[in-house]
C-alpha cells in the first residue's frame, strides 16, 4: 500500500507489463533472472546476487507461472523449518535483497 510504502512508491517508476514483456525486456538486456521459488534447489545464500540481476516475486496464492524457468533462469528457495512451506512475498524480498546487499558490499556469511 502507499502508507506502507512510506511514500517511496511516487519515487520509483511502475511499468504495467505482461510476463512475456517483461521476460522480452530483460533479455534483451542480458539482464541475469533470480526467482523465489519453493521447489528450488538452490539455496538463496549460494546464488550470485551481484551485477546487473533482476529479483522475481510470484503473487503469494500462485507463485510463478512455468514461463519463470528455463535455461537463463535461476531458481532459489529460503531453507524452511517447521510446518510453513515459504515466507509471505515481503519477507522473502525483504531476505533476498539484504542477501544482494551483503554480497555486493563482500561482507562474509555468518557461520
Amino acid at each position: 500500500t502507499i502508507r506502507a510504502s512510506l511514500g517511496t512508491i511516487f519515487a520509483l517508476p511502475v511499468v504495467a507489463a505482461t510476463t512475456a514483456e517483461t521476460l522480452a525486456w530483460l533479455r534483451a538486456r542480458r539482464l541475469r533472472m533470480v526467482v523465489a521459488r519453493v521447489d528450488a534447489d538452490l539455496d538463496y545464500a549460494d546464488a550470485d546476487l551481484t551485477g546487473a540481476v533482476a529479483i522475481v516475486f510470484g503473487s503469494e496464492a500462485g507463485g510463478l507461472s512455468e514461463a519463470w524457468s528455463g535455461s537463463d533462469v535461476q531458481a532459489v528457495r529460503l531453507a524452511m523449518l517447521g510446518a510453513a512451506d515459504s515466507l509471505n512475498v515481503s519477507a522473502t524480498a525483504a531476505v533476498l535483497f539484504y542477501e544482494a546487499l551483503r554480497q555486493r558490499k563482500g561482507v562474509q556469511r555468518p557461520s
